[in-house]
């Protein structure tokens, strides 16, 4: 039978109480139903989006996520004047959708998932199996 408290992920889970930086910063946005999220204002910092005016950056779509930097591969992305990035229509649900906002500042990458991707994490930590 599985025991939770031996598992290698709640091993790891253990770590999140390190008191070092974590590399990553979280946030949960909604989509409007023009199909726009509201960029933290770290995700603003590191695509490099000038306040008050509307920026282009780049993304690619992974297997569940939408990946965007300030340059280099991908599709052209819109950034609205307000920091409201337009998200592909995969990535759409019926307003307001819910969705987690990563910003990984070394690499200067944003993250745009559906909140769905948590729900494997939630159950792993209530032991219940999927």
């Amino acid at each position: 039978m599985h025991n939770p408290r031996i598992s290698t992920a709640m091993s790891q889970l253990a770590d999140l109480g390190r008191s070092e930086p974590s590399p990553w910063a979280w946030a949960v946005a909604h989509i409007d139903p023009k199909g726009r999220v509201a960029l933290p204002a770290e995700a603003r910092l590191v695509l490099k989006v000038a306040q008050g005016r509307r920026t282009s950056v780049r993304g690619v779509c992974s297997r569940v996520a939408l990946v965007v930097r300030a340059e280099g591969p991908g599709a052209a992305v819109a950034v609205d004047a307000r920091g409201r990035l337009c998200v592909p229509v995969w990535l759409r649900r019926p307003p307001p959708a819910p969705v987690v906002v990563g910003v990984q500042r070394a690499t200067a990458v944003v993250v745009v998932a559906p909140t769905t991707v948590l729900e494997g994490l939630g159950d792993l930590l209530v032991g219940s199996p999927r």
